[in-house]
């Protein structure tokens, strides 16, 4: 393709002509790997990654799942392999009032696209457990976050925001003991 017309109304016309490199140049930027941190605390993702959040959460209705799923999909396909979700990422359904978690959306479309394709980043938000963060909760919500999203393992799991109730000490050795229960990588 080299050259692609949108017509947005009758007197609007945008003419887009694509070169070679420009497109070479964002392929390769879609498909760029990136090392996050170094020695054994370092993992190898995709430079892009997906955030998740608007699937189910603060943007209106939530997507149907065989939508964000094809979304998903579509992201891994294209070397979009570092998914970003979390506990909060919630909705109401609004025929029966239950919650619509975004890590199980997600975890359907890790089972699609297979668990070694993907890097799936979770996070622990303080405010779901009266604003502490400690080992036992952490733990817990890491096993939570695991069981939505069908794996045994999340990649990186951290905390949304700070614990206010919680010494900044005891959150580091919380999501230590979350790493150490196997439950994280990272």
């Amino acid at each position: 393709i080299d050259k692609i017309v949108i017509k947005t109304s009758d007197s609007l016309i945008f003419d887009i002509q694509l070169n070679a490199k420009v497109c070479f140049d964002k392929l390769q930027m879609i498909t760029a790997r990136k090392t996050l941190g170094t020695g054994e605390a370092a993992m190898a993702t995709s430079a892009l990654g997906f955030g998740c959040m608007g699937i189910t959460a603060f943007y209106g209705d939530p997507m149907p799942d065989d939508q964000a799923i094809d979304l998903l999909k579509r992201a891994a396909s294209l070397g979009v392999t570092h998914w970003d979700t979390a506990e909060v990422y919630q909705a109401k359904n609004s025929s029966d009032g239950s919650s619509i978690y975004n890590e199980t959306v997600v975890g359907k479309a890790i089972a699609a696209v297979g668990r070694d394709k993907i890097h799936i980043a979770s996070k622990y938000q303080p405010f779901l457990h009266g604003n502490e963060l400690t080992p036992e909760l952490a733990i817990n919500a890491a096993k939570a976050s695991c069981k939505r999203l069908g794996v045994e393992t999340i990649d990186l799991y951290y905390a949304h925001r700070f614990a206010a109730n919680t010494p900044v000490e005891e959150q580091a050795r919380a999501m230590n003991a979350v790493k150490s229960a196997g439950l994280s990588r990272y």
